[in-house]
């Protein structure tokens, strides 16, 4: 591609538009001289021109909930609006349309109320119909009473882009890398190009040859009305983050495009050159262009900016000179962390400035690191803009990601995830999903999260160094919290179940006894049975306390009728608010079962494993060193001696393998978290040698068993040493026998024993 041009004049600042608490999401304008500023967090702000170059601002107003994602001028549509209507949208799933007239009345025009998830796109049709996308995979037009009248579906399934071509055309696009072209009634899918772009695709446009397009693959993309392509623009490209945030189209033909490297580039009609680039401090996050070509940006550094090429519109020498010297400045601040901690406070500007031009950067309480600049003239300190330096990365138990998000298995339950823009979003979805044991119909929502947020292209080359790695290192499954999450025994045949009950209950009530279930108490089963049968909904539904009641009521029943109890025991053990309410009740009840043959001790078991894996865990668990209550420590401890007896010659294979289970949640648990104590360690791996000495355990057994072993040994030096010493003949047979195995993943895993616990020449 050719670099350089001179086909036109190039574009320099005309107003910076500050004032801003949080970055500037998204622009709009309603004509030369109206232009409205939204946050990410929702506050517009519009500015009024009051000067050939000034614009100030005149009013503001909270006109989102939450996050804000989009802002468009849409005078003239159906609605019949006036001059100088915005429309406005973000995480509250409501669209909402106001003027500077109404926002200083204190509110909003009018809502469209419909769509279920994000909204964040805007387009207006040939006959002035309102065309809304949202992150449900709807596009939604809408009449003049704010009725939704037409709806396509089905194309998509994350953040829709919607726009309206000069000719008529409805063309949508999402994170599902798909771009779909309309009649313009909608009714008709003209055409369907499935990978568009090789990554998410972020922003439409109206091209004077058809359509615009832009996606985190870095390219800009141009095609017919047709949908058929024309030429592709490496916009973005080189940069380290390639994602491209917006794209638009100025009177010259000329294409412009913004990122998160901070780059404003404009190319040339064709696509082929490189007109000029206009470096901000930070992420740009939007462009639009002014009725008389002006350009317009929104930074994540809380500014938005005009650029003109009329020089009489260009903001003055000195202040085009702050921002370049404040784009430098940033960029150099980008290379490395900027700790605020060292940066003067906003008392520093107190004292005036040594000379005209002095730049200083001061951390300004609740609002971060922000550049100023002395003014001879005015005597006084100018915001300038944020400084962001290196972005620091949240952390998550102590280590630093791209990314934390929160994810709500219950309308008030939430889990944080961490994940990195090179992660796969399929993986992180699924070892979130197992490590958490969260039903499946939650995998899906994570996917559609993530991915948005993660870089295919990096994911792929992560996975290539990943695979050398692990060909050069020694552990392929070690430790096991790394590599996988807990095991959960879920599985309910829910008929025989309450046929049994049925059967025993009338036994109770045949012989007086106060255990025995009354209908209310029966139907009141039958309902927590459906719940528990509903494991899609497994996050969201909740035991009721009249399920609280009869689970009591249960638990009370001899122990030659009990085996049916412990079942539903176990299978409520599973469940995230089941755990919540019953598991402190449940728990004694079934350790003291153990004894009462080898059914009662594999549902024991397995109960148990089911709690350890589901159960709420205090926030002191996370901390390093790891807090564990006193209570779950005490019983955890109580359990393996109370279930030495699981191991015995005369128990079943099947008895065995489920203490083989509770033993490898058991370490998850506690290797994941921390726990610094050998003796719990070691009390587990003492009844892990037992198991595998008795020679009954099936191979997927050893394969827990081995890598519960492995796990311990990686995760304490100490219990590593003490095992080594106490059972190196134990664990030398089972690897053995690992490796004699044509299951790979245990042969694997008896290496990774032979290496944590140092056992040459097995």
């Amino acid at each position: 591609m050719d670099t350089t041009a001179d086909v036109e004049p190039q574009f320099e600042l005309s107003c910076a538009l500050t004032g801003h608490t949080f970055p500037v999401r998204d622009v709009a304008c309603s004509s030369d001289d109206v232009i409205v500023t939204l946050e990410e967090r929702g506050k517009a702000r519009v500015f009024q021109r009051t000067g050939s170059n000034k614009f100030d601002c005149v009013g503001e107003h909270q006109v989102q909930d939450g996050m804000a994602t989009v802002v468009e001028s849409v005078s003239g549509t159906v609605l019949q609006l006036p001059q100088n209507t915005f429309i406005s949208g973000g995480n509250d799933k409501v669209f909402k349309i106001w003027s500077p007239a109404s926002l200083a009345g204190g509110g909003v025009d009018r809502a469209l109320v419909g769509h279920t998830n994000v909204v964040n796109s805007v387009a207006v049709a040939a006959d002035g119909m309102l065309l809304t996308g949202s992150w449900d995979g709807t596009v939604r037009g809408w009449d003049n009473n704010c009725t939704p009248v037409m709806e396509l579906k089905g194309q998509h399934e994350h953040a829709v882009e919607v726009v309206v071509l000069q000719s008529g055309e409805v063309v949508t696009a999402s994170a599902s890398k798909a771009i779909v072209v309309y009649s313009p009634d909608g009714k008709t899918i003209l055409k369907r190009i499935t990978n568009a772009h090789d990554h998410v695709i972020r922003k439409l446009c109206v091209h004077p040859l058809g359509f615009a397009s832009a996606g985190n693959d870095g390219f800009v993309k141009v095609w017919s009305n047709a949908g058929d392509p024309i030429f592709v623009i490496p916009a973005h490209v080189n940069s380290e983050i390639k994602f491209v945030y917006g794209v638009a189209v100025l009177p010259t033909g000329e294409s412009v495009s913004c990122g998160e490297d901070g780059a404003l580039r404009i190319f040339s009609p064709d696509g082929q050159t490189l007109v000029q680039t206009i470096q901000h401090s930070t992420a740009v996050r939007s462009v639009k262009v002014l009725p008389n070509g002006d350009l317009l940006t929104a930074c994540s550094d809380k500014v938005a900016r005009v650029f003109s090429r009329t020089p009489a519109r260009h903001a003055s020498e000195s202040e085009k000179k702050d921002f370049a010297d404040f784009a430098s400045m940033a960029s150099a601040s980008n290379m490395q962390q900027l700790d605020t901690s060292t940066l003067p406070t906003e008392a520093a500007l107190l004292q005036p400035g040594a000379q005209d031009g002095e730049m200083k950067v001061v951390n300004v309480t609740g609002r971060g690191s922000f550049a100023y600049k002395w003014s001879s003239a005015k005597m006084a300190w100018e915001e300038l803009g944020e400084v962001m330096g290196q972005r620091k990365k949240p952390t998550l138990a102590g280590v630093e990601y791209d990314h934390v998000t929160d994810v709500y298995v219950t309308d008030d339950k939430k889990i944080q995830l961490g994940f990195n823009r090179d992660d796969d979003a399929e993986e992180v979805a699924a070892r979130f999903t197992a490590m958490y044991g969260l039903p499946p119909d939650l995998r899906q929502q994570i996917i559609d999260h993530v991915r948005p947020l993660t870089d295919p292209a990096a994911a792929k080359l992560k996975k290539l160094n990943n695979a050398k790695l692990a060909e050069a290192t020694a552990l392929r499954h070690v430790p096991s919290w790394k590599t996988g999450g807990y095991e959960i025994v879920s599985s309910f045949k829910s008929g025989p179940f309450q046929k049994k009950v049925a059967e025993l209950n009338t036994e109770l009530q045949a012989a007086g006894s106060p255990a025995a279930l009354s209908p209310p108490d029966l139907a009141s089963l039958a309902s927590l049975v459906a719940l528990l049968d509903d494991k899609q909904r497994y996050h969201a539904s909740r035991v009721s306390q009249a399920h609280v009641d009869v689970v009591k009521k249960l638990t009370q029943w001899p122990s030659d009728k009990l085996l049916p109890v412990l079942d539903v025991l176990r299978v409520l053990m599973c469940h995230p608010h089941g755990v919540e309410v019953l598991g402190a009740h449940a728990t004694p009840v079934m350790l003291q079962s153990a004894q009462h043959g080898s059914t009662h001790c594999n549902l024991v078991l397995k109960g148990l494993a089911n709690w350890v894996a589901s159960r709420p865990k205090a926030a002191g668990e996370r901390a390093k060193p790891p807090e564990i209550p006193t209570d779950i420590l005490a019983f955890v401890t109580n359990s393996l001696d109370g279930l030495a007896g699981a191991l015995g010659e005369q128990q079943p294979a099947g008895v065995h393998s489920a203490y083989v289970t509770l033993a490898y949640n058991l370490v998850v648990w506690l290797s994941k978290t921390g726990y610094p104590r050998s003796d719990l360690y070691f009390s587990i791996s003492a009844g892990l040698t037992q198991a595998l000495s008795a020679g009954k355990l099936p191979e997927k057994a050893v394969f827990f068993a081995l890598l519960t072993l492995g796990t311990i040994g990686w995760s304490q030096a100490e219990a590593r040493d003490t095992i080594k010493d106490s059972f190196s003949d134990v664990l030398a047979g089972a690897v053995r026998q690992a490796k004699r195995s044509s299951n790979p993943a245990l042969q694997e895993v008896g290496e990774d024993v032979v290496r944590v616990f140092g056992l040459g020449g097995v």
